[in-house]
């Protein structure tokens, strides 16, 4: 058998990251239980460089390597989906070895999970590349550490290692800031980990990093050559405290490895804002069912009760960021494309069946003005489009309801009050295209 240097140096600096779960093959996978090895310091330089200044050769890489990642996808859904890479700016990390590793984030598919993917590409001393997509995905409750200067020493999740067809070739668990094993594809061969801890020094040194080094022998992931030969999968973007990120990885494609504020605590920040308005959301919402509405609702698991609640509030959401006036989001498109959104998603997460059962007795509420009923056909027709919609396997929801809503398929009310956008006496549905 070959003997394959796989040397993949994963620095946790900042990480973020999933709640996705992975379909690997349980019969090809095996635990490693690790034991730590005695600290030591490391020089970690790192630069961030727009994407336009990087080779032709490089850029090319990058791009071909995105467009085979959703390639493969599209033929085989047992994949991770990964989204398209973000070309703002690009982490480069100099190694000891004299190997170089370039790393861009790559966008999130799934705004409801918390998790972040980096596209490494790493260049050997003799010019040789290998590419890697790294997936970050930390707990919870890890984020209770979020304004703590020693936060990355208690990070808990999982780092996960897929090549570049996003062939899942290994997976680091961490808890509480300690790796306690590794799941990896034992068809790459036979491999072997040394987990390091590492202080990463520039102008100061002030991040405690994990490094973990793999040896495999035997056949390499996806046939390929080796993963990361002499690379590194660095410091996932940089940190607010004026040091260095690690080599290799950028947080979010923008990680700066010193200065400013650091995009990983802009992305918890917004996600922790987020579940507080989600929060906030639910009571509100509760306290407008009505009467059967709630009847239904206190008689569905925790589970369905959050799916429907979270389908009706990512449906307020995206319909507030797409329409702006009052007449749209009350009465208008706007109030279609979100009541729609909102039975697509409901019926994704709980079923057609309780969807239709919930959001019918939503209007059952007695009118509270004299054409208060047009709102109901109005929304019942929405409604009931939704979750058709949801029946035709629309990759993206969103985008299969505004594709609705552009050809006349939802239905709005012409002729509103200007004072309140309520129905009047001359107000009828009608198509969305008009």
């Amino acid at each position: 058998m070959s003997k394959i240097k796989n040397s993949l140096f994963l620095i946790l600096a900042i990480s973020l990251i999933t709640c996705e779960k992975h379909n690997t093959d349980s019969e090809i996978i095996e635990d490693v239980i690790f034991e730590e090895l005695e600290s030591q310091d490391i020089i970690s330089p790192t630069s961030i460089s727009p994407f336009a200044e990087l080779s032709e050769d490089l850029k090319n890489t990058f791009k071909e390597n995105s467009a085979r990642l959703e390639s493969v996808y599209s033929t085989s859904k047992k994949k991770i989906p990964f989204g398209g890479i973000l070309t703002e700016k690009v982490n480069v990390g100099r190694h000891d070895d004299g190997s170089i590793s370039y790393t861009l984030g790559l966008k999130n598919l799934n705004q409801e999970e918390l998790y972040f993917d980096n596209m490494l590409v790493q260049l050997d001393s003799d010019g040789n590349k290998t590419v890697n997509i790294i997936r970050y995905e930390p707990e919870k409750n890890w984020l209770k550490f979020k304004n703590d200067k020693d936060r990355y020493t208690h990070y808990s999740g999982r780092i996960s290692v897929y090549d570049e067809f996003g062939k899942f070739n290994y997976r680091i668990s961490l808890e509480n800031g300690t790796i306690n094993k590794i799941k990896y594809d034992t068809r790459t061969g036979e491999c072997f980990f040394k987990v390091t801890y590492v202080v990463g020094c520039a102008y100061t040194c002030f991040i405690s990093e994990i490094i973990i080094e793999t040896q495999c022998v035997g056949k390499a992931p996806g046939g390929s050559g080796s993963v990361g030969d002499t690379g590194g999968v660095g410091g996932v973007g940089g940190d607010n405290t004026g040091g260095a990120s690690g080599p290799g990885s950028s947080f979010g494609g923008s990680g700066s490895g010193g200065i400013g504020t650091s995009p990983f605590d802009a992305y918890i920040e917004a996600y922790e804002n987020d579940l507080m308005a989600f929060e906030e959301f639910k009571q509100d919402y509760r306290s407008k069912m009505s009467d059967s509405e709630l009847n239904i609702f206190d008689t569905l698991t925790f589970s369905q009760q959050t799916g429907y609640l979270k389908s009706a509030y990512d449906a307020q959401t995206k319909a507030n960021e797409l329409y702006l006036t009052p007449c749209e989001r009350y009465n208008g498109k706007g109030d279609a494309f979100r009541h729609a959104y909102w039975n697509a998603l409901s019926s994704l997460k709980i079923g057609d069946y309780l969807t239709k059962r919930l959001t019918d007795a939503h209007e059952n509420k007695p009118y509270n003005y004299a054409y208060s009923s047009k709102e109901r056909q109005m929304d019942l027709f929405n409604n009931n489009k939704g979750r058709e919609i949801a029946k035709q396997n629309h990759t993206d929801l969103a985008s299969g309801i505004l594709g609705a809503l552009n050809r006349g398929e939802l239905r709005y009310l012409s002729n509103q009050a200007s004072s309140n956008c309520r129905a009047t006496y001359s107000s009828s549905l009608i198509k969305t295209n008009q």
